[in-house]
């Protein structure tokens, strides 16, 4: 779900911003705003009354007439001036936008022609031409019509009229800022959600880790209480802990077969592998000669103290190895035998 929730914001984010930067290209108002006649006019002068050139812009418009194959005259002159020149004859008057794209224009009836309007001494302002004229200028506020026509037989000329725009773009940084910050805030999302799956994928892994060790571990505890085989070499995939050292410790021991009741170690003194006396390999032949009479003794007894005299068989050896039963290891020495009589040494064997 979280990672869901921060797909849909990083892609929400990016159509917001994307809303942003076509609001000011490909949904951007045009710089400039143009309105045409809505047909070619059938009367013989059409009229731009005061206040339709500046309603736009006032610092500038530009007006194109447009005649195919007919002579085409703009004329300027005062509002009334202009109107008894035109008289009773047909006209069309320019009386403001119907929309952005198209001129709002009235008809109104009469004669079919008037006199030919180049070079009349009533216009203040003056600009002819052949088939189309375009002309720039200031909108003047005052009450000044423009008259377009041709010779006066003919229909008008179809009149444009183009002013600059101051073009905004209100919704662009709104909608890039509000974009970017569910875009941030998705990938913040995306990357916390990338995280924490991270962390859990690496305490799965250590669990399941941890519990292969201590199946391992298991089995090689088993193994070594079974006194298999194995029991001396198990392998140990993790480390033990203290306890689990002394256990196997205490399992190997009780399943070394020289720490038997009848084993080496018992019949020795417990000085087996100890570099004093040597051990015994078949333990069951020397006790049967352990008795055995020496003409001459090797050594005279002397006094020893009770833990040298408890020490049995190593008594001598500057080292008093542990033995099991010290009572049986006093009652079984011989008293006037020698170290040769102890272990079962006879003359024929030196």
């Amino acid at each position: 779900m979280r990672r869901t929730l921060a797909a849909l914001l990083v892609v929400l984010g990016i159509v917001v911003i994307g809303l942003g930067i076509a609001s000011a290209t490909v949904w951007r108002s045009s710089e400039t705003v143009t309105a045409t006649m809505p047909a070619q006019p059938d009367t013989p002068v059409v009229l731009v009354v005061p206040g339709v050139l500046g309603m736009v812009s006032p610092e500038t418009v530009t007006v194109r007439a447009t005649a195919p194959d007919a002579p085409v005259v703009l004329a300027f002159a005062p509002a009334s001036d202009v109107a008894a020149w035109v008289g009773p004859a047909a006209h069309t008057d320019v009386v403001g936008l119907a929309s952005w794209t198209e001129l709002a224009v009235e008809r109104v009836d009469g004669e079919g022609t008037v006199p030919n309007p180049a070079g009349a001494d009533l216009w203040t302002a003056e600009v002819t031409g052949q088939g189309e004229v375009t002309l720039d200028l200031v909108p003047d506020p005052g009450q000044v019509t423009l008259l377009v026509a041709t010779d006066g037989t003919q229909p008008a000329p179809r009149v444009t009229l183009s002013w600059p725009a101051t073009v905004t773009t209100p919704y662009l940084v709104p909608l890039l800022v509000g974009g970017l910050i569910l875009a941030l805030v998705g990938l913040g999302l995306l990357t916390w959600d990338f995280l924490v799956r991270r962390e859990v994928r690496a305490r799965t892994a250590a669990r399941q880790q941890k519990a292969a060790a201590d199946v391992t571990e298991t089995a090689t505890m088993r193994v070594v209480e079974e006194g298999g085989p194995m029991a001396s070499a198990a392998p140990t995939a993790a480390r033990l802990t203290r306890r689990q050292l002394r256990e196997r410790d205490r399992a190997q021991a009780a399943s070394d077969p020289r720490a038997a009741p009848d084993g080496p170690i018992a019949s020795t003194g417990g000085t087996v592998g100890a570099g004093i006396v040597p051990a015994a390999l078949d333990p069951e032949r020397h006790r049967a000669l352990r008795h055995v009479e020496l003409d001459e003794p090797v050594y005279v007894r002397t006094e020893v103290d009770a833990a040298v005299r408890d020490a049995g068989p190593a008594r001598g050896s500057a080292v008093v190895p542990g033995v099991r039963d010290a009572a049986r290891h006093r009652d079984s020495r011989d008293e006037t035998g020698s170290w040769r009589a102890l272990w079962d040494v006879q003359e024929e064997d030196r």
